[in-house]
């Protein structure tokens, strides 16, 4: 429990980032590395200490005072409560993973720190009731408690035991030693009478010393051996406390806590490349489009073709992509799916300026107010309206700001049907950055409606304010703002995972065209309309589909140009690429062999522990005597070493499996390598069988020409060792 606080708040910590950045020279950047590692492990052990030390606190034993439970008791709500409801960064160490950007994966671990401060805190109860009621009898509560406490207080009284265990076991030993076994004397009676020539056993073992039947029972037992079990018997035997009753083995708390450790590891090593996976099959074989429409309530877009521009189309070049102005969002979910955009230079080295092909699809509207009102542009209208709300704001005593949301807001309301409406109060409900649409909302925008249509244009157009107006409302369905700023002024959106947008005349299975939404300039008065970039995901272009799609002139020019042009030099590229399913196979075998590697690893440490201790104390393994005994006592300290080593050795151990699993599988399955790999798979396996052959005819020959170290058929044992001579160079 202390290690995972403890690796919860290194997860943060800042290091030496602080530190000045290290020149060119190599001088320098030695120094620096070395002054960067000596903070961090400056880091490391004050933390480490602070941790061990406040949360230790109180689990000594026997508790002498109160005092110790209660300090720690304090230490885990600042330690453990604290960080996990309240995300803290100083210079130091950083709880606040979910905004950090390096480690916001792990941020959810923090989920966590409660439940083990749960346990802790149980601990320390449990050190209270001990300390006040010495002599409290246990209930099944306090038992199970007690089962997770540390070693240091459950082995206190069990190695107690196991030394009354062995003393008992001694004196038994000394009386089973000096007891007649009646089977043995017999065996050795018949042993002497074969000796000395005598047919029969006359001999009486009444008259035998004790002296000597001590003797002989030991010479017939000194070859015998005490078989143990293997790992589930060693788990079994430990985690019951039988061992530590009979044995008084005694595993320390670092072992445990590291082994649990290696436990949590295995979640990483299992996570870490499925995900690695996931990501590089998701890289090379990218969401497709459907090939049917696909109605969700909870988000469906559509976009109109007649509202939508294809860059460099007047080129004769397609660029893979449309831009699409008036696009619909319909249901309650499609506004949260979109996250701001971090940046264009993808989708700029894709297509060209992403801001200019955005403002290009506003370009047929200029030329449309242009045509209307003979020689007037977007600028000129949506200037006279600002003009106009600048006024107002003086007679209002409003900001000019103030003004121009206003004007603003009510065109997208009034541009509403009924229907949009009542869907977007249900969609957008307590949702402050969108206020609900009410029947005065409605009146007070109609009356803005009126005033900008009758009051706004009357200089730029006089006579002519109606088909102003009506320019007016082309040149807002394309900006959405009368300050008629640059999409890319505002921030643009993508999708946070695969968005379809449908052509909106579908017709049904056999009528439809289909793409998807890359990055958008959302209204942000009317969040279910955007201008958006369609045909792109993730860096595959020209991504269009649907039986009606070359219906649509661009789009089928569009799609024409890939299918002559850009696939060609695809499918060239692509016969190189291993298909889905390889892939999917070397991850499936590479993660469960990798899985099992680390299962199997972090299961082994227990056993080994009691095996290797329970051969110390047999005298198998040699104490003393050991010619590396003084080496052992110079090196007490690479027993720090075990928590890290124990955690990282499983994780670099099982990452190597994989690697390599993972590598020969795909040698195996992947077309240009197979025949080389089934190959030499081929040749191994030829060289085993002769091999296995070749020692079964060892096992008949030897029976045969041989007894022991002699040769019955010397002529043939010659040349059966010539043969094998032969056969080995």
């Amino acid at each position: 429990v202390i290690v995972f606080s403890y690796f919860f708040y290194m997860l943060g910590a800042q290091g030496a980032d602080y530190l000045e950045t290290p020149k060119d020279g190599f001088g320098y950047k030695v120094g620096f590395a070395i002054l960067r590692w000596t903070v961090t492990m400056l880091k490391l052990v004050i933390l480490g200490g602070v941790f061990g030390f406040c949360l230790g606190l109180g689990n000594g034993l026997p508790q002498k005072s109160i005092i110790g439970p209660v300090l720690g008791l304090i230490a885990i709500v600042l330690l453990v409560f604290l960080p996990a409801g309240y995300h803290g960064t100083n210079d130091v160490f950083e709880t606040d993973l979910e905004n950090s950007g390096t480690h916001s994966e792990w941020s959810s671990l923090g989920n966590l720190l409660p439940f083990f401060g749960i346990v802790l805190v149980l601990l320390q109860i449990k050190n209270i009731f001990d300390f006040m009621i010495p002599h409290f009898e246990p209930t099944k509560w306090y038992k199970i408690v007690d089962g997770i406490a540390g070693s240091s207080t459950k082995m206190a009284y069990r190695s107690k035991q196991a030394g009354i265990f062995k003393i008992n076991q001694l004196v038994k030993n000394a009386h089973d030693l000096h007891k007649l076994d009646e089977k043995a004397q017999e065996r050795s009676l018949l042993k002497q009478s074969s000796a000395v020539g005598q047919g029969s056993n006359d001999g009486s073992t009444s008259h035998k010393s004790s002296k000597a039947i001590a003797l002989q029972n030991y010479a017939d037992q000194v070859d015998e051996l005490e078989e143990v079990g293997g790992l589930v018997w060693s788990v079994k035997e430990y985690f019951s406390g039988r061992m530590a009753g009979t044995e008084g083995i005694w595993l320390p708390s670092r072992l445990l806590a590291a082994n649990a450790i290696q436990f949590f590891a295995i979640i990483i090593c299992i996570t870490s490349p499925s995900v690695t996976f996931r990501d590089l099959i998701e890289a090379i074989y990218p969401t497709t489009l459907p090939e049917t429409v696909i109605f969700s309530e909870s988000c469906f877009t559509t976009f109109d073709y007649d509202d939508c521009y294809f860059p460099f189309q007047d080129r004769g070049f397609y660029a893979g992509v449309g831009v699409c102005r008036d696009v619909s969002f319909e249901g309650p979910e499609c506004y949260p799916l979109f996250q701001p955009l971090n940046g264009t230079d993808g989708l700029d080295g894709l297509i060209g300026s992403t801001c200019d092909s955005l403002l290009s699809a506003f370009a047929v509207v200029e030329a449309q107010v242009t045509d209307k009102l003979l020689g007037a542009n977007c600028s000129d209208i949506l200037g006279a309206a600002r003009e106009f709300a600048s006024e107002k704001a003086i007679d209002l005593d409003i900001t000019e700001a103030e003004a121009v949301a206003t004007i603003n807001q009510c065109y997208g309301i009034n541009s509403m049907t009924a229907e949009d409406i009542e869907k977007f109060n249900e969609w957008f409900t307590g949702d402050p950055r969108f206020p609900e649409i009410t029947n005065e909302t409605l009146s007070f925008c109609e009356d803005v409606r009126d005033l900008v249509k009758t009051d706004a244009f009357s200089e730029l157009a006089p006579g002519f304010e109606d088909d102003a107006f009506e320019a007016f409302k082309m040149c807002m369905d394309a900006y959405g703002s009368i300050a008629m700023e640059s999409p890319c002024k505002n921030s643009l959106f993508t999708p946070t995972e695969e968005i379809f947008a449908y052509e909106k005349n579908y017709g049904g299975e056999d009528d439809f065209c289909v793409s998807f939404i890359s990055a958008c300039y959302i209204d942000i008065y009317n969040p279910t309309r955007a201008t958006c970039v369609i045909g792109e995901s993730d860096d595959n272009l020209y991504q269009f589909q649907g039986p009606s799609c070359k219906n649509y002139p661009e789009i089928g020019n569009t799609l024409n140009y890939y299918e002559e042009v850009i696939l060609p030099q695809q499918v060239s590229i692509m016969s190189f690429f291993p298909e889905k399913w390889m892939l999917i196979l070397t991850a499936v075998v590479s993660i469960v062999t990798g899985s099992l590697v680390a299962i199997i690893t972090a299961s082994a440490y227990i056993p080994s522990a009691i095996h290797t201790v329970l051969k110390f104390r047999c005298g198998v393994i040699p104490s003393l005597k050991d010619p590396y005994f003084l080496k052992y006592r110079k090196n007490l300290v690479n027993q720090t070493y075990m928590i890290g080593a124990m955690f990282w050795g499983l994780i670099v151990t099982t990452a190597m499996v994989t690697i390599l699993v993972a590598i020969v599988v795909f040698l195996l399955v992947y077309p240009p390598t197979r025949r080389y790999v089934i190959g030499i798979a081929a040749q191994v396996l030829g060289i085993v069988v002769t091999i296995l052959l070749r020692t079964v005819l060892c096992m008949f020959f030897l029976k045969t020409a041989y007894a022991g170290f002699y040769r019955k058929m010397p002529a043939f044992a010659n040349a059966f060792m010539f043969c094998i001579e032969c056969w080995n160079m």
